[in-house]
């Protein structure tokens, strides 16, 4: 099958000295290799742009890998958005600096725009540990548990439910970014999280169930601590973060294309944002109760399962003024 898009990869570094290599080797290696892949740094003040320009010049991949360092540090979401307006591809994939691309990442991707036409794709991600070895949890379990559907055209329903577009796994037509990038300007979201949402309502975001990123947890990794369920069911704060994310995906949601979908599921937009408001009414002011628990048992239909399970579990562990 002959290849008819230009794939660009827009990976972003900061302080990313310690596993880069193993990412550079890993897009190297692709079966089918990037048309370009464009590299900014964030002002790192390790070794990061030294060890990224040598393997581009031992390489010999000045024609097709540039990288660039920014004039000062932008924060991790702008980093993101410019890296890709650097992008000349038709589809874009963003990659973060640490973790390891499985070796046929972009042939199957492509092969899924090449015969169903989406305008984003998403596929899952397994775990290692900082040594590249598996890393294991209930919650990894959880995000990989076998699907017999391996690849899916996603529904608004299930996108609201998921929130699925984790950036590390995710890829896009580049004719959408001007969207993405005020959309997540307008409405104060991370680079990643809309681009799921404006697929829908433009050619459709696929999901493939098939492990194609290995997601490296370190110690430097932010978001570490959330692989754990434990982590999930007692910390207050990330389930704070959590409940305020999907308000913002929702509201962003019934905002912006209300007009385009029917009173059902207004309504489930509704019902939801009303949910979360009242759940993160409680969590703030630490009013857990036996309403709390009711609520998130009858009305997880509205949200992901497994998390209205986290709040029910927290709200058990936490009851107080029944």
């Amino acid at each position: 099958m002959s290849s008819q898009y230009r794939i660009s990869v827009a990976l972003t570094t900061f302080n990313g000295s310690q596993y880069i290599y193993e990412q550079l080797f890993s897009l190297l290696n692709q079966t089918r290799q990037p048309d370009e892949v464009v590299i900014c740094d964030d002002c790192s003040i390790d070794n990061t742009v030294e060890k990224v320009n040598l393997f581009i010049q031992e390489h010999s991949l000045f024609d097709r890998w540039t990288c660039y360092i920014n004039v000062k540090n932008l924060g991790y979401v702008e980093n993101f958005l410019g890296c890709a307006q650097k992008c000349t591809g038709d589809i874009i994939f963003f990659s973060d600096q640490d973790d390891v691309w499985v070796h046929d990442k972009v042939e199957i991707i492509e092969k899924v725009y090449l015969e169903h036409n989406p305008s984003a794709v998403v596929s899952t991600y397994s775990m290692i540990n900082s040594e590249g070895g598996k890393y294991i949890t209930l919650y990894s379990l959880y995000k990989n548990f076998p699907s017999l559907i391996k690849l899916r055209k996603v529904s608004l329903p299930t996108y609201l439910r998921l929130l699925g577009s984790s950036g590390k796994a995710l890829s896009f037509r580049s004719e959408m970014l001007e969207e993405i990038m005020q959309k997540v300007h307008a409405y104060n979201l991370t680079y990643d999280t809309p681009i799921g949402a404006i697929a829908l309502f433009h050619d459709g975001f696929y999901l493939l169930h098939k492990p194609l990123v290995k997601f490296r947890v370190h110690a430097s990794n932010t978001s570490a601590p959330s692989t754990k369920l434990s982590h999930r069911t007692t910390d207050v704060g990330h389930l704070i973060t959590s409940i305020q994310h999907i308000l913002k995906m929702h509201s962003f949601v019934y905002k912006e294309y209300g007009d385009r979908l029917s009173e059902s599921r207004i309504s489930f937009l509704r019902k939801s944002i009303s949910m979360q408001e009242k759940n993160l009414v409680a969590l703030q002011q630490g009013k857990i109760n036996k309403a709390f628990i009711h609520n998130n048992l009858t009305l997880n239909p509205l949200t992901n399962k497994i998390f209205a399970l986290v709040l029910i579990l927290y709200g058990i562990r936490n009851l107080r003024n029944c």
